[in-house]
């Protein structure tokens, strides 16, 4: 709470603004903000502010200066409380709007620096191959029975800032490889579900945060195969071939 002249005190309020002075009145919320400003009429403009979710006491006083203000120019002028109540509750948007303009973005890899993530099929294994090496893509089309089908899109070889890996599975009995960024998910199919573990295929985002966009992932449970794309309308065809979608596996560069 921010004690000054006159009464000043902290209510715990949710997220909307209110007005004492026209309970049937209730002003727009700040949304995404760490301030609640509540402010309410008792001989003269009394103000509460509740700083809660990490604010900081410069922000508090810097609140407490706009609303000192209003109230100046609502005595001078005579101006309606609900007039001076919305007047600083933009104010005090557009302010919180600049800082937060001013953080810092999230760190990113440069994307430059990704490399392809190519993608093979077998039918006879009814399979589809995902992997950044080319001569491992290549073993696998010449030796292996696949057939590549060009680039799904593109991951780091490295770890990058805010990136997470991306893990390769096999399973011999099902020939069925299988990817995910979930460690819980990869040691479950480990330990219950017969796939073995094959390292890391690259390493990708967990949102679109850097600019990267879905991998959507389906399965088809007939057959025995995880199927990746990211394209919408490829998973839309394999979903009308019996492959069920099961989401986005990660965040990757587009081809």
């Amino acid at each position: 709470a921010v004690k000054g002249k006159g009464f000043w005190q902290a209510q715990q309020q949710g997220p909307a603004l209110f007005s004492h002075a026209n309970p049937a009145v209730t002003l727009k919320p700040l949304p995404q903000t760490a301030i609640l400003v509540h402010l309410h009429n008792q001989l003269g403009t009394q103000a509460c502010i509740k700083a809660y979710r990490n604010a900081g006491s410069s922000t508090c006083t810097l609140f407490l200066v706009i609303f000192r203000t209003m109230r100046l120019v609502r005595l001078l002028l005579a101006v309606p409380l609900f007039v001076v109540q919305t007047s600083a509750v933009v104010i005090g948007s557009n302010i919180i709007g600049s800082i937060k303009a001013l953080a810092p973005a999230q760190a990113c890899g440069d994307p430059r620096t990704a490399v392809p993530l190519l993608r093979a099929w077998s039918a006879s294994a009814t399979d589809h191959f995902y992997t950044t090496n080319a001569a491992e893509m290549q073993n696998a089309v010449t030796r292996g029975g696949y057939v590549a089908e060009g680039t799904t899109g593109y991951v780091f070889s490295r770890p990058q800032p805010n990136t997470v890996p991306l893990f390769r599975l096999y399973n011999t009995n099902n020939k069925d490889h299988f990817y995910t960024t979930n460690a819980a998910e990869r040691n479950n199919a480990v330990g219950k579900l017969g796939y073995a573990s094959e390292g890391i295929v690259g390493f990708v985002y967990s949102s679109t945060a850097c600019g990267a966009q879905p991998l959507y992932r389906s399965y088809q449970g007939g057959v025995v195969d995880h199927f990746y794309t990211m394209s919408a309308g490829e998973r839309s065809n394999a979903k009308g071939a019996g492959w069920a979608a099961e989401g986005v596996a990660a965040f990757i560069f587009p081809y």
